[in-house]
C-alpha cells in the first residue's frame, strides 16, 4: 500500500512532464484532428474538445507541432510552410467544410495552390487555323459532404449494420446532420418526429435531401439499439468514425444542422451568433427549403 502511494504521485508528475504542444495530424484514413499534442516515443496523444485520440506515428500521413497551429486553417498554413502540398490541400478542403469564418481565405489559398501545382501548358508551335474551340472542362463544384463521408456510411437493417457502397451514395442539395444518442431523453422525443418527416418528404423530395446520423451513444451496440428501436431509415457515420463531422455538432444534443453540398451551414440548433433554436425549428427550416423547390 505504501509503495502504491509512492508510485502514484511519481506517475502523475511524469505524465504531466511530457511535452505538450498545439498540433495537427492527418491520419492514414485522411481524418484530420487539431488539438493539444503529447509526444511519447512512437505514440502521439491528441487532446481535443470531445476527448483524446492516441496514434502511432506509423498511422499518420502528416503531423506538425507548429506552435502557430490553433485551427485547421493555421494547420494548412503550417503544411504550406513545410511544402507538404498534399496535406495542405486536404487541410484547406477541411477548412472550407468546417470553418465558415475562414472559408474565403481557404478558397483563396486553395486556388493559389492549384495554380502552383498545375502542369505547365504544352507549347503549340503550329496552331491549326480555324480549329474548333475546345470543349468546356468546367465541372460542378465538388460536393464536400460526399467527399467527407462517402467511405464511412452505414445503414441499420435486418439487425445489423451494412456498409453503403461509396458509388451508391448520391450527392444531395441539402443534408440534415443529426447528432443524437439513445441515452438522451430529448433525443428520443425528437427522433420520431424526424423519422416521420424523413419518410414523408422522401416521397416527394428524395433527390434533394438526406439525413446523416452521427451517434453520441456510449457503444456501437447502443447505437444499433437506437437505430433499430426508432427504425431510422437514413445513413449513419460508422461508430468508430462518429466524430468525423464534429465541426457541425454542438456541446449539447439533440443537434440538427442543415448544410448544403459545399458544407455551408443553413440552419443550426445551436447557432454561433445567437441563442439555441432547437432541432424542431431547424426541421421546419428544412421543410421551407424543400417546399421552395417545388
Amino acid at each position: 500500500m505504501k509503495l502504491a502511494c509512492l508510485i502514484l504521485p511519481v506517475l502523475v508528475i511524469w505524465m504531466n512532464s511530457l511535452p505538450l504542444h498545439a498540433g495537427a495530424v492527418i491520419a492514414s484514413d485522411n481524418a484530420i484532428s487539431v488539438g493539444e499534442v503529447t509526444e511519447d516515443g512512437e505514440s502521439i496523444m491528441l487532446k481535443m474538445e470531445y476527448g483524446r485520440v492516441k496514434y502511432n506515428r506509423s498511422q499518420l500521413l502528416w503531423y506538425t507541432t507548429d506552435p502557430r497551429v490553433v485551427n485547421v486553417i493555421s494547420a494548412a498554413a503550417a503544411a504550406s510552410r513545410e511544402e507538404a502540398w498534399g496535406p495542405t490541400r486536404l487541410l484547406l478542403l477541411e477548412t472550407i467544410a468546417r470553418e465558415p469564418t475562414n472559408r474565403a481565405l481557404a478558397e483563396k489559398m486553395l486556388d493559389k495552390l492549384s495554380k502552383r501545382l498545375a502542369p505547365a501548358p504544352a507549347v503549340v508551335e503550329h496552331p491549326v487555323a480555324n480549329a474548333e474551340p475546345a470543349a468546356s472542362t468546367d465541372e460542378p463544384a465538388e460536393d464536400v459532404i460526399t467527399r467527407l463521408v462517402a467511405d464511412e456510411l452505414v445503414v441499420f437493417s435486418g439487425g445489423d449494420f451494412t456498409d453503403i457502397a461509396k458509388n451508391s451514395f448520391t450527392p444531395r442539395k441539402y443534408y440534415a446532420i443529426y447528432t443524437s444518442a439513445h441515452w438522451c431523453p430529448p433525443c428520443r422525443g425528437f427522433t420520431p418526429k424526424l423519422v416521420k418527416f424523413y419518410t414523408t418528404m422522401q416521397e416527394s423530395h428524395g433527390q434533394l435531401f438526406d439525413v446523416i446520423f452521427c451517434s453520441r451513444d456510449k457503444t456501437g451496440g447502443e447505437m444499433a439499439t437506437y437505430m433499430d428501436e426508432f427504425k431510422m431509415p437514413w445513413p449513419a457515420i460508422r461508430y468508430n468514425k462518429r466524430f468525423m463531422l464534429k465541426q457541425y455538432a454542438a456541446n449539447a444534443i439533440p443537434c440538427l444542422v442543415i448544410v448544403d453540398g459545399q458544407g455551408e451551414i443553413l440552419a443550426h440548433s445551436y447557432p454561433e451568433d445567437g441563442p439555441r433554436i432547437g432541432a424542431s425549428a431547424v426541421l421546419e427550416k428544412l421543410r421551407e427549403l424543400l417546399d421552395a423547390e417545388k
